[in-house]
């Protein structure tokens, strides 16, 4: 039985990856979040918020004199204002990616594209590895979620995505690979 996977990754992908593995501790409970909706009716508060000011400094009591500290107000409104429109051009598509996995991205798009082939005696990965086998019980954990599988060797993490399988099918590869390392694959947890 063999199983090839081509990497082809995303940025969803790249956040996908970071929430679901890299960010969780074991133990902890997984972080809430605000949804994209949410985020946006926050940004348009902010900025309801900064233009209700603003409009109430310029049509404010036409009798109250100048006072030095005046302008923090208008800077104070029209950053608010500013900040709730920055916030919601950026939600405008949904939630947007950080900065570090846009670098990610741009900097995988200039490498070459890997490919994992799994086979009966093992597995390696190419180019990275070249045609050198990797044993299946160098794999300290595998894990697995609704649309990727996570392989971790002591200082390698491998996330593979299903829907990029171009030999074999996922829902064997998860039996296949409990098979060939002796242990289960387990389901990405808030635990882990």
């Amino acid at each position: 039985m063999e199983f090839i996977v081509r990497e082809v990754l995303t940025k969803e992908d790249l956040l996908h990856y970071h929430r679901q593995v890299y960010q969780k501790k074991p133990g902890t409970p997984a972080k809430r979040r605000l949804s994209v909706r949410g985020m946006r009716l926050v940004f348009l508060l902010v900025m309801a918020g900064g233009a209700a000011l603003l409009a109430l400094q310029a049509v404010g009591p036409a009798g109250r004199s100048f006072t030095p500290w005046r302008w923090m107000d208008w800077l104070y409104s029209g950053v608010l204002f500013l900040v709730g429109g920055m916030g919601l051009y950026r939600w405008r598509n949904g939630q947007p990616c950080p900065r570090w996995v846009e670098r990610v991205w741009r900097k995988a798009q200039g490498m070459d594209r890997g490919i994992y082939r799994f086979q009966e005696e093992g597995f390696f990965v190419l180019p990275r590895c070249g045609n050198t086998i990797q044993p299946y019980e160098s794999l300290t954990h595998v894990w697995e979620d609704e649309g990727y599988f996570y392989l971790v060797q002591e200082k390698i993490q491998f996330f593979l995505c299903k829907r990029n399988f171009v030999c074999g099918n996922p829902a064997e590869f998860a039996a296949f690979l409990s098979e060939k390392t002796g242990r289960p694959v387990l389901p990405v947890t808030p635990e882990r």
